[in-house]
């Protein structure tokens, strides 16, 4: 038999006929082995391995006591105290995610107009907002002399930037709006997604843990044109946090003791080694005290250095970076089969601060490397 297995079961789309692709993936390799072997089964033991395949979907959905709709990725909404801290009116949202998928559609040639099936890429995801841990003991903290409310309500504008990894170099490709690709995709996923810029709008209300109804937004980012040929690429998911940083660097290990001895650098700024984490600068003793160690290799390091809004006039220019949600993939596909069950996400979605656009293009940094 010469037409691919995975082609008689075209038109099962994953979301739609079977809960999850976990489900479709193991009804997949049952009849992968039914027709490679050249055994046909009986009737009720292809039932009863269907059936075992669905259930196996349901278990993944159910994990956390209810459907996911097939939104099996979870970010919590998390933060750290320095963040909380640094940040009066901090938020950030917890992010469920859909698998990356591919639908093709006909779309009109951007250059001829002659319209043509074309592959677009997707991912639908929806976001919750939760209370943070640190919400109720920030009424402590309030000001005293606090009068004016917040000039304008939170507001959630979500950015998508695709960035492909292949053979050193990167390709960037923002999200795009694309009608006729957002409603065949509506259509398959069975459920109303808007595009990135019908969601912009005020923060959905708070949704306690264990809430029945969620305050959900339901959203989808489209790209067109992706290189076939590419294996590693990085998804960069802005908006989905107001957390930001100013940020100077990157300078030496020795200018940043430097800094410290002139005062430009206090114990509660933050610093990053482009290895691990931001921590406080008092964490890193060195820089404060002689006596104690430096960090590990810390000469062979670049850092990068936090300043507070009322110390920009003076010192070097700062750029801001933006918490960003990052998800990292990769496909061993090739360009002829583009297929979205190759697509594989490459560890956990890690939330970083990225860089963001600057005023002045002389002021921009390199982009962080994947891994950072």
């Amino acid at each position: 038999m010469d037409i691919p297995v995975r082609r008689l079961f075209d038109g099962l789309e994953s979301p739609s006929c079977i809960p999850s692709r976990t489900a479709y993936s193991l009804t997949v390799a049952y009849f992968s082995a039914v027709l490679i072997e050249g055994i046909m089964r009986p009737a009720k033991w292809v039932l009863a391995i269907a059936v075992l395949a669905i259930g196996a979907g349901k278990v993944v959905q159910a994990a956390d006591g209810g459907r996911t709709e097939g939104f099996d990725i979870t970010i919590p909404a998390t933060a750290t105290a320095q963040e909380l801290n640094y940040q009066y009116n901090f938020w950030v949202l917890e992010v469920h995610l859909k698998s990356l998928r591919m639908i093709q559609v006909p779309l009109p040639d951007p250059k001829t107009g002659t319209v043509r099936k074309e592959l677009v890429w997707y991912l639908p995801y929806k976001v919750i907002r939760r209370p943070l841990a640190d919400d109720e003991s920030k009424a402590d903290l309030e000001p005293a002399n606090r009068f004016d409310p917040e000039p304008t309500p939170p507001i959630f504008a979500p950015e998508f930037l695709l960035v492909t990894e292949d053979n050193d170099a990167q390709k960037r490709y923002p999200d795009q709006i694309i009608p006729q690709a957002q409603a065949a995709i509506i259509k398959r996923e069975r459920r109303e997604l808007k595009n990135s810029v019908e969601i912009i709008g005020p923060l959905p209300p708070v949704t306690p843990p264990g809430a029945e109804k969620e305050n959900a937004l339901y959203g989808v980012a489209m790209w067109r044109g992706i290189d076939p040929d590419t294996d590693y690429f990085t998804i960069y998911l802005m908006g989905f946090s107001n957390g930001y940083k100013y940020v100077r660097g990157p300078v030496s290990y020795e200018q940043l003791k430097q800094l410290a001895a002139d005062g430009q650098l206090t114990m509660s700024d933050q610093v990053w080694d482009t290895k691990s984490d931001w921590i406080g600068a008092g964490e890193v003793e060195n820089l404060f005290d002689e006596s104690k160690p430096p960090p590990q290799d810390a000469e062979k390091t670049q850092w990068f250095y936090t300043v507070t809004s009322d110390r920009l006039a003076t010192g070097e220019p700062a750029q801001i970076w933006r918490r960003t949600l990052r998800l990292q993939y990769w496909r061993p596909g090739d360009r002829f089969d583009q297929n979205e069950f190759e697509v594989r996400l490459r560890g956990e979605p890690t939330w970083i601060y990225r860089p963001d656009r600057p005023v002045d293009p002389a002021l921009a940094l390199p982009e962080p490397k994947t891994g950072q």
